[in-house]
């Protein structure tokens, strides 16, 4: 299993909610931004054993860590249960439980998971358990992105985020996992900087499908006409877009290192392999199309339409290549 505390103890957050903590100035609420969806809750599990645990720190050992690791303790309790967005119902079941005492520990934790796919009704109805919540209780939320909360909710919380982490970090939290993996450093760099990501990815024939259609465009797309044409085949093959983006940001900076020849740095042999004969890319090209994929990733996370994004972005490819021919 991932390491997911060496990753998280390094962070902003973590350090954030730590300091709090000593100081005996816990926030009534948190909202952590995390884009690691697919483990957000791992995450929250341990700030939630940071918050409840005796010691400094994290202990892992108690008997408060142990019951939270479980999902047992009396006072920590998490959200959604079984769906995948939290309900009304469990809304109410936060604020009746919110005024009930701690049975073993000296605060409450509610941990809400998701937070990001709660409907309007759902946080309008937290709201003032939010602002004013009983004394002793710590509502935690997790969230992917926080466009879709509500500024009321935004204003009742202590925001924090987790960001990417760096290449060596999650190697090291996932060196069980990469133990056998003989592209490990390719792998993590194609990823979008989450265990998540990387996790997904050593999955196999997924990234597999992933590189081969950033290769095809790269050696294939030569007119507009051909824009929209991989436009719906990326669309069709389900894949998801920041890890498409993801994938052709390792296929351009292997293209760029090739092409200054320091082929020392590339960084996945198999993606360089199938895409090193892209035609009429000169190196203005790629400084070109690797910043308009930068622009792609954060145009993602400020939830623009995949499809239009996948467009927007091959056509973006398609004027860097042809600009800097008649250069």
């Amino acid at each position: 299993m991932a390491d997911f505390y060496s990753l998280l103890k390094t962070t902003t957050a973590y350090k954030s909610i730590l300091k709090d903590k000593k100081a005996g100035k816990l926030s009534h609420a948190y909202l952590i931004i995390n884009p690691d969806k697919e483990f957000s809750l791992e995450y929250l599990k341990i700030i939630a054993k940071l918050i409840s645990c005796s010691s400094d720190s994290v202990c892992f050992n108690c008997r408060t860590c142990s019951l939270i690791e479980n999902g047992f303790h009396p006072d920590v309790k998490f959200y959604p249960r079984e769906k995948d967005a939290i309900s009304v119902e469990e809304v109410s079941e936060i604020i009746e439980s919110a005024y009930v005492k701690p049975y073993e520990s000296d605060k409450k934790v509610f941990v809400l998971d998701k937070a990001d796919t709660m409907s309007q009704v759902v946080q309008n109805k937290i709201l003032k358990t939010l602002e004013e919540p009983p004394e002793n209780v710590v509502i935690l939320l997790g969230a992917v992105s926080e466009y879709s909360l509500l500024s009321t909710v935004k204003s009742r919380v202590k925001k924090l985020s987790i960001s990417s982490f760096e290449k060596q970090a999650l190697k090291s939290a996932l060196k069980e996992e990469l133990f056998l993996e003989e592209d490990a450093d390719g792998l993590i760099s194609a990823s979008d900087g989450t265990v998540g990501g990387v996790l997904s990815l050593l999955s196999g024939e997924e990234i597999l499908n992933v590189k081969n259609l950033v290769a095809e465009v790269l050696t294939e797309m030569k007119s507009s006409k051909d824009v929209l044409f991989y436009t719906n085949k990326i669309k069709q093959s389900g894949v998801d877009e920041l890890k498409f983006i993801s994938v052709f940001k390792t296929a351009i900076s292997d293209l760029i290192s090739a092409n200054q020849n320091v082929p020392h740095l590339i960084k996945d042999k198999y993606l360089y392999g199938k895409t090193k004969f892209a035609s009429n890319f000169k190196l203005g090209s790629l400084i070109m199309v690797s910043e308009k994929l930068t622009e792609a990733e954060k145009r993602k996370k400020f939830n623009q339409s995949g499809q239009t994004l996948i467009e927007w972005l091959l056509f973006s490819v398609l004027e860097g290549k042809y600009k800097w021919q008649k250069l």
